[in-house]
């Protein structure tokens, strides 16, 4: 059984990503804060405390030989350690760089120091594979473009119609006081989505909290607490041959 691990479990952008990788049938184990621990275990993932003392340490002791695959939005820093979490076949997925976000200076150098890691990454000798996702890139080719985001998006859709992926809401607030909204979904108390509700005589509502996982995989099975997909077994084939 293959282990993922997205850092950051819970942050709304990992949520499909921790669900698409339990239908596809991987454990996972994933990195938030002890506040979120309780939810987290309840989905049947491995929280790893990305706060307390040692955090590569504690991640790899869940992975000895490690990750077929980390999946990491944070960036900065951090993305080295992601980067020596994978196993000697496994592949590093960035898909954002949250933690340089409040950097001075120019927004575009953590990104381009990001791309230029990935890059040279890529060129060692090692069998390990580091990729940068951006769901836009291609646009310039509208026609290649569409007909990828059509299949992908047809694959998501399907698997929320199927019940096999929730959206993750974690409050509705009415339009009226967005406000209101930008503070809770920037408050770090919350688990996915706050949605704006146009009618004006909505009432706020934040939503019990039931975040998703996150993504570290390493090769070999059998661990304790392995996450076993409910999903039909069909469905999990269409997903790993996807992912792979």
């Amino acid at each position: 059984m293959e282990e993922v691990g997205p850092l950051g479990a819970v942050e709304s952008q990992a949520l499909p990503l921790d669900q698409v990788a339990r239908v596809a049938g991987a454990r996972v184990v994933g990195t938030a804060s002890a506040k979120h621990h309780d939810a987290v275990r309840a989905l049947g993932a491995v929280p790893v405390d990305y706060r307390a003392p040692g955090p590569e340490d504690r991640l790899r002791a869940h992975a000895p030989r490690g990750y077929d695959a980390v999946f990491d939005h944070v960036g900065g820093e951090g993305i080295v350690t992601s980067w020596r979490l994978l196993a000697a076949r496994g592949t590093l997925v960035s898909y954002g760089t949250a933690s340089t976000r409040d950097v001075q200076g120019s927004s575009r150098a953590p990104v381009l120091k990001l791309l230029a890691r990935l890059t040279l990454w890529n060129t060692l000798p090692n069998g390990k594979g580091a990729h940068f996702y951006n769901i836009w890139a291609g646009r310039r080719r509208p026609g290649a473009f569409r007909a990828r985001l059509h299949a992908d998006l047809s694959q998501v859709f399907a698997l929320l119609a199927d019940g096999e992926l929730t959206a993750q809401v974690a409050a509705r607030v009415p339009l009226t006081e967005v406000g209101e909204a930008v503070r809770l979904a920037e408050s770090g108390s919350v688990v996915g989505k706050v949605v704006l509700v146009p009618q004006a005589h909505a009432t706020a509502e934040v939503l019990p909290t039931v975040p998703s996982l996150a993504f570290h995989t390493h090769r070999g099975g059998g661990c304790a607490g392995s996450t076993q997909s409910r999903t039909p077994r069909a469905s999990r084939a269409r997903l790993s041959a996807r992912i792979a």
